[in-house]
């Protein structure tokens, strides 16, 4: 497809870049776009370089992977982790990056070294430990949901220790409380 090499510019050999092809806008984007209009509109200097890139709700489809990529080839349609971490503990191999042993706990497009997924494609480092292949029955729209905003409000129940048939009161607005 043409896409530049931008994978092994940092990321190294462990990195699939994944043609975005459905992607969500969560609020923390809203929050940040509307942050960076505001610096803008006020002549404060940002760090952000132009071009930042928001994003780290998106389901893709790889185009190239590094030499140490495993489990997924050109042409797999993926779910990206919303939060990805070193890719090589324990925990980010056990599919907690939250808790990544090395503290390399990152969110993709929330800074310039890992670049959001409003965009045409997308550098994904630790694939093996990052990404979910897509089954064939499941469409993009629904693979969107699985990258951050179900799990966000499952795991919260989950740790709420939540049970069947309790009340519970929810506080906050947005599909993560409705999951």
């Amino acid at each position: 497809m043409g896409f530049p090499k931008m994978a092994k510019l940092k990321q190294g050999e462990t990195v699939v870049v994944a043609f975005v092809v459905y992607k969500s806008r969560a609020h923390r984007d809203r929050v940040n776009a509307k942050v960076m209009k505001e610096f803008a509109e006020a002549d404060v200097p940002m760090e952000m370089p132009p071009g930042f890139t928001l994003g780290h709700e998106f389901v893709g489809e790889i185009v190239e992977t590094g030499r140490d990529v495993r489990r997924f080839r050109s042409g797999d349609r993926v779910i990206v982790s919303g939060v990805i971490g070193c890719g090589e503990c324990g925990a980010c191999a056990g599919g907690h990056p939250i808790r990544c042993e090395r503290r390399e706990t990152r969110v993709f497009g929330n800074s310039r070294e890992l670049p959001g997924g409003q965009a045409e494609a997308a550098a994904v480092p630790g694939a093996d430990a990052a990404l979910l292949r897509v089954p064939d029955a499941v469409s993009v729209q629904q693979a969107v949901l699985l990258t951050d905003i179900l799990p966000t409000g499952y795991y919260g129940a989950r740790n709420a220790e939540i049970r069947p048939g309790q009340i519970v009161a929810l506080i906050g607005l947005g599909p993560v409380g409705l999951c």
